[in-house]
């Protein structure tokens, strides 16, 4: 199974249903994000991808297809260690994994993996980047997923993506700008001032 990454602000809100959709700007994505301006959506091409056209003349066309399918269900990946606390209970073999928050969960896992982790160092952070199905807490399954550019968000877009409106003294800042300093901090070298292709999935938390 694939894991995805989000903020980690951002998973709560994925938690609790208040964020439901994400844009992202994947490697399939990344030659025609070159030159963003000169390419076109055609059409959706089904099990094949998404159809783009260039412009101008001559035109050349390309299948991207997205990292996530529709149905597709995936884990959050996030920082995680193991607790103080491992069991062995008959046959069963448990690990006790805490996240950031605070959170503790107990998982029933093979010998194998009980025994590589149980040695671990306790309530060592370890890397998202590196974190097996196993110790996930949380996983969504994809809705529907298509691309668009951008600068095309909304308002109520901005909300599904988890924005909230802050409000700051003597300053005035909308969803738009507060998802623009998102992807910035995300993307540095892809901002939302190139206004590159991205494909806009959503999802449910299972």
């Amino acid at each position: 199974m694939k894991g995805i990454f989000f903020k980690s602000y951002l998973i709560p809100k994925v938690a609790d249903g208040t964020k439901t959709v994400t844009r992202r700007a994947e490697s399939g994505l990344r030659e025609i994000n070159r030159e963003p301006d000169r390419w076109d959506y055609v059409e959706d091409a089904g099990d094949y991808g998404f159809l783009f056209a260039s412009k101008p003349l001559p035109v050349i066309t390309g299948l991207i297809k997205p990292r996530y399918q529709v149905g597709e269900t995936v884990y959050i990946k996030e920082a995680w260690a193991i607790s103080y606390f491992t069991a062995i209970y008959e046959d069963e073999h448990q690990l006790q994994v805490v996240y950031k928050d605070g959170t503790e969960i107990y998982f029933t896992v093979d010998y194998k993996t009980w025994e590589k982790y149980a040695t671990q160092k306790y309530c060592s952070w370890n890397s998202p980047l590196f974190m097996p199905e196993w110790a996930a807490r949380y996983h969504i399954k994809f809705l529907s997923a298509r691309p668009e550019r951008l600068q095309e968000i909304t308002v109520s877009e901005c909300k599904k993506e988890g924005i909230e409106y802050l409000i700051y003294p003597n300053e005035s800042r909308t969803y738009e700008g507060e998802f623009e300093r998102l992807w910035n901090s995300i993307h540095p070298d892809l901002t939302f001032e190139r206004n590159p292709w991205v494909f806009r999935y959503e999802f449910i938390e299972v």
